[in-house]
């Protein structure tokens, strides 16, 4: 394909002027002042309208390098189709380069949308660009219901919407709908959905719930718990991300490669434990509560860590060790888990794992992301 981006950057500046007409725009610009005048960072915003009908916003970012990020944002109607997109791209960097376009017009009473993507690939990708910032690179894609397994990581993730939730702000059920417990989430706060709206049209989770629309994000992994919902209805988590940047999402999968997990056995997430009884397992989740010393489960002067849920989530697991881990607790959201090594012993409905039994307790996910 070549430098499709240089092309297209060019193809939007120089299209001809009595074509063009300047609406608006903004300068603003922050210089560094000793030891030596310098320019720090500089914004140019400039908007456009094009033969009437496709509006073209230019948003320029400089540093003392010079030009470094460069959109167009495009907004309008040719005929009966409505158009809406993006083009960015880092001016020096060709791996970082993104070309969307969107279609929208009736057809026999129905929305018929079509989209075009193009991701920067290493066909674009010179040699002179290789000697400037080395190899490659491989973006690092997952399946929706992987996602536990990669928490803290931020990673591409691909899966259908199944379900939404909108209260002003939008959870979008990836793979599968509320409340299955396997379902990713990804979470839009409410000062923000215009901003997505603004890109993928109003209310546009209605139509990607319709029509199952596979969709790709980026972000870092997080976690949400109840304690109630999931097996036996006594608590689960979720893995999720929470968003605020519309280019951190995009319609179809993700364009990427599953890194491999470096996990030390079989893990599993705190709230399958009371179906293992009697067998020793790898054990993730977020920690409820710690308290202690006392006597728990028959072991005097002990620390019971609560992993999961506390006492009104009869899923949890409760850890009982000789010392306090040290461990942050976390509420109904949580971006950081643990993860421990032991037999699990049922008592009633509570899997607990009790000081003989533990093998190995630590901070983190379970399973460790190998680079690509």
């Amino acid at each position: 394909m070549g430098k499709i981006w240089a092309g297209l950057a060019v193809l939007l500046i120089t299209v001809p002027a009595l074509a063009v007409n300047f609406t608006g725009g903004s300068f603003s610009a922050t210089f560094e002042l000793l030891p030596d005048l310098e320019l720090y960072y500089a914004e140019l915003i400039l908007d456009m309208s094009f033969a009437g009908l496709v509006e073209i916003e230019s948003e320029s970012k400089l540093y003392s390098d010079g030009l470094r990020y460069q959109n167009f944002y495009l907004d309008g109607y040719i005929g009966d189709w409505d158009l809406w997109g993006k083009i960015y791209f880092h001016a020096q960097d060709v791996r970082y380069q993104k070309l969307w376009l969107n279609a929208a017009t009736d057809l026999f009473g129905e929305e018929l949308t079509l989209s075009f993507n193009h991701w920067a690939s290493e066909d674009d990708y010179w040699s002179s660009d290789e000697d400037m910032f080395g190899p490659w690179p491989c973006r690092a894609a997952i399946s929706w219901d992987q996602a536990w397994r990669y928490f803290g990581s931020t990673i591409s993730v691909e899966g259908p919407v199944e379900g939404y939730y909108y209260t002003g702000s939008l959870t979008l059920n990836i793979g599968r709908d509320y409340p299955d417990p396997d379902r990713f989430e990804i979470y839009i706060p409410s000062d923000y959905v215009d901003d997505f709206e603004a890109v993928f049209g109003d209310d546009f989770w209605e139509d990607w719930e319709a029509n199952g629309q596979v969709v790709c994000v980026t972000d870092t992994i997080e976690g949400k718990r109840w304690t109630y919902g999931g097996p036996r209805n006594e608590g689960y988590s979720i893995a999720r991300v929470y968003l605020t940047d519309p280019d951190d999402l995009s319609l179809g999968g993700c364009r990427g490669t599953s890194p491999s997990l470096d996990c030390p056995g079989e893990v599993i997430r705190w709230f399958e434990a009371h179906q293992h009884d009697g067998e020793t397992l790898w054990i993730q989740g977020p920690v409820a509560s710690i308290t202690g010393p006392d006597t728990y489960w028959g072991y005097p002067n002990t620390y019971r860590v609560r992993v999961g849920g506390g006492s009104s989530a009869d899923n949890r697991v409760e850890v009982i060790m000789t010392s306090h881990p040290g461990w942050s607790t976390a509420g109904t959201y949580f971006d950081e888990v643990v993860c421990v090594y032991g037999k699990i012993t049922m008592h009633g409905d509570i899997a607990v794992i009790e000081p003989p039994d533990l093998i190995e307790a630590r901070e983190g996910p379970c399973c460790t992301p190998s680079p690509l």
